[in-house]
C-alpha cells in the first residue's frame, strides 16, 4: 500500500472514530430517543422577531435528556438555588398536551392537590420563598402557601417581570386529590398552560404529571432545525417568528465549510511536505 493511501485511510479512520465516539457519548448522556427536539413555535422566545443564542427560538434544535437522568427544578425553586436554563430560572420540560402534541415550556411551580373535610386545596412548593405573591382577588390577604383554595398572582415573574395568575380554582376542578404535578408556561406567553382562559381549547386540562413528561431540554443547537422546517414547507414559521435564523444558519454553514476546507488544504500541504522530505 502506498504511503499516501495509508495516510488517507488513517485520516478517514480518525474521522469515523471521532463521530462514533461523539454518537456514543450523546447516547449515554441523553438516555432518550430521539436525542433532539425541533422547536416549531415562538412560545419560549425572549424576542418576538429575533433568534438569540442561549434562548429556545423557532427553528432551533434542543438536545434532550431522559427525565430519569435529571432533576427538574421549577422557576420558584430555581430563584432560590440560582439554577437557570435557557435564559431564566428553573427547568424547561417537554410534555404531552391534551391533543397529543409535544409542548416545550418552563416548569413554573410544583403543586400538590390535597383534601380535607372542607374539600380540595393546593399546596405549592417553594412558594413561601417567592418575594411577591398575593391573592388574585383580595390583595393583602394573608394566605397559607400549603393550603390554597383561591387564585393567586405571582408578581414580577420571568424575564419580562409579568404579574402571572395561577388559576388555583380551575386546577382543583380538573385534578383529583392526591395528584401532583407542574404548572407550566412559555417564556413568551402571558398566562399559564393550566388556565381557564383557554376555555375548552386549553393546552392541557390539568397539571403536568410525571407520566406526561417526555424529556428535558438541556442544550440548544441554534438555527439547525430551520433545514427541517424548510424541507417540510414550513419555512414561513421561521420567517415570521425569527427571520434572522436562516441568515445566521447560512453564515454558520459557510464558516463550517471554510474550516473543513482549510483543514483539507492543511492536510494536503502536510502530505506534500512529507513527500518532499521523503518521510
Amino acid at each position: 500500500m502506498k504511503r499516501e493511501d495509508r495516510d488517507t485511510l488513517i485520516a478517514m479512520a480518525v474521522i469515523v472514530l471521532v463521530f462514533a465516539s461523539g454518537y456514543a457519548c450523546l447516547h449515554l448522556y441523553s438516555g432518550h430517543n430521539p436525542y433532539f427536539s425541533l422547536v416549531t413555535s415562538q412560545s419560549m422566545q425572549h424576542d418576538d422577531h429575533s433568534s438569540e443564542l442561549g434562548i429556545i427560538d423557532t427553528g432551533d434544535l434542543v438536545i434532550v435528556r431522559d427525565k430519569s437522568k435529571i432533576d427538574i427544578q421549577t422557576y420558584l425553586e430555581g430563584r432560590m438555588t440560582g439554577f437557570k436554563s435557557f435564559g431564566d430560572y428553573g427547568s424547561v420540560i417537554i410534555y404531552s398536551g391534551d391533543n397529543g402534541s409535544s409542548i416545550i415550556h418552563r416548569a413554573l411551580l410544583y403543586l400538590e392537590v390535597k383534601e380535607d373535610s372542607s374539600g380540595k386545596y393546593a399546596s405549592i412548593s417553594y412558594l413561601d420563598s417567592y418575594p411577591s405573591w398575593e391573592s388574585a382577588y383580595s390583595p393583602g390577604t394573608e394566605l397559607d402557601p400549603e393550603m390554597l383554595r383561591e387564585d393567586i398572582v405571582l408578581n414580577d415573574l420571568g424575564y419580562r417581570g409579568l404579574d402571572v395568575k395561577i388559576d388555583i380554582a380551575f386546577i382543583l376542578s380538573k385534578t383529583d386529590a392526591g395528584v401532583s404535578g407542574y404548572v407550566t408556561m412559555g417564556d413568551n406567553n402571558t398566562i399559564t398552560d393550566q388556565s381557564s382562559f383557554y376555555g375548552s381549547d386549553f393546552v392541557i386540562s390539568g397539571l403536568v404529571t410525571d407520566e406526561r413528561i417526555l424529556s428535558i431540554p438541556v442544550s440548544e443547537i441554534p438555527w439547525l432545525g430551520c433545514f427541517k422546517l424548510l424541507l417540510d414547507g414550513r419555512g414561513y414559521i421561521v420567517e415570521h417568528h425569527s427571520p434572522n435564523s436562516i441568515p445566521y444558519l447560512c453564515v454558520s454553514a459557510l464558516g463550517m465549510l471554510f474550516v473543513l476546507f482549510s483543514l483539507y488544504i492543511f492536510y494536503i500541504g502536510y502530505t506534500i511536505e512529507k513527500r518532499k522530505r521523503g518521510i
